[in-house]
């Protein structure tokens, strides 16, 4: 415990990124975007229309 040291970080901006599957072949990502808009689930759903086959 005695080397333990606090310390706090001001955080100005944030930024992201989405990787929705551009690294899959084509065929990869349209059967992901099949697959997805047949859930119920809304979040699921609304993936499948972000992912661009």
């Amino acid at each position: 415990m005695k080397r333990l040291v606090g310390f706090e970080i001001d955080i100005l901006a944030l930024s992201g990124k989405r990787f929705l599957s551009q690294q899959r072949t084509e065929a990869d990502r349209r059967s992901l975007v099949e697959h997805l808009s047949r859930e119920e689930s809304l979040p699921a759903r609304a993936l499948a229309a972000l992912i661009q086959p």
